[in-house]
């Protein structure tokens, strides 16, 4: 059998591998004076009418653009020349552009504002985008704090001795979410507890947020929605980059990137990250530190290269340490005593290449074949007093994809086949869970746009699993243009994921709970239906306002219940036995009532119910609601800027701990609390200096960790966790541009 899934591997990887996309190339250039030769102009921005999709031209006059089905007028224009407006012919793939030059005037300077986040016009499902801009209103270390400002995505601490947080989205955990980096799965598996502080914030170029399932192109696993982090781009980005960055905890961070076009064909860049955590902490005095002390090394190097306008692709490599030291101070202290104190210790790696490729099908200009591939490897070692865990996952991901149209621009269709191949190798308490999942797939997707009315994505993919079975995933996105101003969004579909119980579940570690796995697993099987409602609103004194009204419920038709509730002593694995639903509303609106000056505020409903020992009980530590206030403000020229986030949680329901002692025993449901976060930001022409706090508020879960002082006893848990670990923290850091 293995013999088998390497020959596979190996035709996945002689296939190109490549990014598609339907183009129009050009160049734009002027006359010198005495109108004797043709000068490229750089730097001239080129995009589609009413739209935000766009490029610039190179050093050479060079552009290329994807084509976009909502209009074929192209608008060239450049600070010193008079603007051209091109109708570009569906058949088109290669402009010559020369532009006039205008009248002179003295020089003037043009500044616009750009937004931290906003719900794209243009997608069919419904889409938030948070910019680099967004993402540098807070401190934002790593993809695990690039939520704080988004009512969307909840963040919190999986456990009170790891520092390690978890996502949640529609009220259920972020294992129900698809995490993909550039449309490539980046956490999953073995790394979905620590793999959200693997991706650094000043690495990531956006973030993309989709609710409900996603389109079937990316897989099956998607339930709740589907997070894509775009990286930074060689062919754009600065030539130095710098950040670094310290808090009042003792935390020290570093990040450099650096991009380099060595030709017109072929960019590079390098990504640096390291960080580390040198201090003790332990701010409640149970004994235990706050946080762990921690460093982490983190390195991508990647290629991009472009081949006669019709072949493009790109290459990366990606390494990766990190070490965690935490537990009782005492243990931290004196680390070679491991059987008087608890302590905990995880050791991991990650090592991965991959690449995309894409081309043309000659003679068409609507066809093309793309596809993706991931090779990757993680390892871990860990200690969690006296229970010891270890795990090897090495992954193998391919995507292979084939677009046209079916008559005109209006019918798309994609179709295409994937490869999965995950080979677990686990050792927990040296009993072994070993397991090999192998997942070829096809799939089908089409998509019919009416411009400015009406556009409709269907798909449906078949998958087989060597040991769930068949998964059939059919989904449906709808979008209506009511009006220029108002969108209707409709999305249904199904979501399959298998399960990771040691990655995905901290009380197995954190706690002295016994596991007990009751019955062999099924595959996890949800279905998801939701409704989006988005508009402007035009008022005479104020610039811009937006609204967004959505509501997603998620039925799951199978779930592995991690049941805390039956036993205090135990944690229980089985297959769902009854109902287990999610209902989330969520309501957002954002105004700008004077230039430079941004609100938004976000409230979010969750009911979460799950069945566990026959009763149907609503799901332990998912908050009920959450509101989001944040203000920015900016001066003349964004010299200064300021940006306070403040965040409403509200109560969770909490394990059942009754049958414990009294003093053991806890709430049946958590208080509602109050975050607040700073950041002032002062901006020079190459450098940003920014400080605030996080947690200004100083708000902390009291008795974190419950029978602290016995933690080898059978009470001891420090799972429980519904609120802040730490309290209020100071930063600083600096970041730097060289273009």
């Amino acid at each position: 059998m293995r013999n088998k899934t390497f020959i596979l591997i190996f035709i996945f990887l002689i296939i190109p591998v490549f990014i598609f996309a339907e183009k129009i190339q050009g160049y734009v250039k002027t006359e010198n004076e005495n109108n004797e030769k043709q000068i490229p102009l750089t730097g001239v921005s080129v995009f589609w009418i009413n739209t935000s999709i766009g490029t610039t031209t190179d050093i050479n006059g060079y552009f290329e653009l994807e084509k976009t089905h909502e209009t074929n007028v192209l608008i060239v224009a450049i600070t010193g020349y008079e603007n051209d407006t091109i109708q570009v012919n569906k058949n088109t793939s290669l402009l010559n552009i020369l532009l006039t030059k205008g009248y002179e005037i003295e020089e003037v300077i043009i500044n616009a504002d750009l937004g931290g986040q906003f719900n794209s016009s243009q997608s069919i499902e419904a889409k938030q985008i948070i910019t680099e801009a967004g993402l540098n209103k807070l401190p934002c270390c790593n993809l695990s704090e690039s939520f704080e400002n988004t009512a969307t995505v909840d963040v919190t601490y999986t456990d009170a001795v790891t520092g390690a947080k978890q996502i949640k989205m529609l009220g259920l955990a972020g294992k129900y979410s698809q995490i993909l980096r550039e449309n490539m799965p980046a956490v999953r598996g073995l790394s979905s507890t620590y793999g959200l502080s693997f991706i650094p914030g000043t690495w990531m170029q956006s973030v993309q947020i989709s609710k409900g399932t996603a389109d079937v192109i990316n897989g099956y696993e998607s339930t709740t929605g589907q997070i894509n982090i775009e990286l930074k781009k060689p062919e754009n980005s600065e030539s130095l980059f710098l950040n670094l960055y310290s808090n009042s905890e003792g935390k020290f961070e570093s990040n450099i990137t650096s991009a380099f076009k060595l030709t017109d064909k072929v960019s590079t860049m390098f990504f640096l990250h390291g960080s580390r955590l040198d201090f003790l902490h332990d701010q409640n005095k149970d004994g235990f530190a706050d946080m762990p002390l921690m460093s982490q090394y983190n390195f991508i190097n990647r290629w991009k290269f472009d081949n006669n306008r019709k072949l493009d692709g790109q290459i990366g490599i990606r390494f990766l340490q990190d070490e965690k030291d935490g537990g009782q101070i005492n243990f931290i202290q004196n680390p070679d005593d491991n059987g008087s104190f608890y302590g905990i210790e995880i050791d991991t790696r990650q090592y991965e290449i991959w690449g995309k490729l894409g081309f043309l099908i000659p003679g068409t200009d609507y066809s093309s074949v793309g596809s993706t591939y991931s090779l990757s490897r993680h390892e871990q070692s860990s200690l969690f007093g006296n229970k010891s865990y270890s795990g090897i996952q090495n992954s193998f991901y391919a995507n292979v994809i084939f677009q046209t149209i079916i008559k005109s621009t209006q019918n798309n269709l994609n179709f295409g086949g994937s490869f999965v191949y995950d080979d677990f190798d686990e050792q927990y308490n040296f009993e072994d869970y070993s397991r090999t999942e192998v997942v070829p797939g096809i799939f089908s997707q089409y998509t019919y746009i009416i411009p400015d009315k009406f556009s409709l994505i269907a798909g449906i993919r078949a998958d087989f699993n060597n040991l769930y079975g068949v998964f059939v995933t059919p989904r449906l996105h709808a979008k209506y243009n009511i009006n220029h101003d108002f969108v209707l969004r409709a999305s249904a579909g199904k979501g399959f994921r298998t399960s990771n119980i040691f990655a995905e579940n901290p009380a197995i570690f954190a706690s002295s709970r016994i596991l007990v796995i009751e019955e062999d697993f099924k595959a996890e099987e949800a279905w998801n239906y939701g409704v989006n409602f988005t508009g402007e609103l035009h008022f005479s004194d104020i610039k811009d306002a937006n609204f967004s009204i959505d509501f997603y419920r998620t039925d799951f038709v199978n779930q592995l219940v991690a049941d805390i509730n039956t036993d205090v002593n135990e944690i229980r694995f089985y297959n769902l036995k009854g109902k287990s639903y999610s209902n989330s509303f969520q309501a957002e609106f954002s105004l700008k009532p004077i230039n430079r000056f941004d609100i938004s505020a976000a409230f979010r409903l969750n009911d979460v119910h799950v069945t566990m020992n026959n009763e149907l009980i609503e799901k332990p530590v998912i908050n009920k609601y959450k509101g989001l206030l944040t203000f920015s403000y900016a001066t003349k020229f964004n010299k200064w800027m300021v940006d306070i986030t403040n965040q409403f949680t509200g109560t969770s329901p909490l394990p059942d701990l009754s049958e414990n002692p009294a003093e053991f025993r806890i709430n049946e449901s958590s208080p509602s609390y109050y975050i607040l976060h700073v950041q002032i930001t002062k901006r020079f022409k190459h450098l940003d200096i920014y400080a605030g706090s996080e947690n200004l508020s100083n708000y902390k879960q009291k008795n974190v960790i419950i029978d602290a002082e016995n933690p080898f006893g059978e009470y001891f848990d420090a799972s429980v966790v519904w609120g802040p670990v730490t309290g209020r923290k100071f930063f600083v850091g600096i970041r730097l541009k060289i273009k």
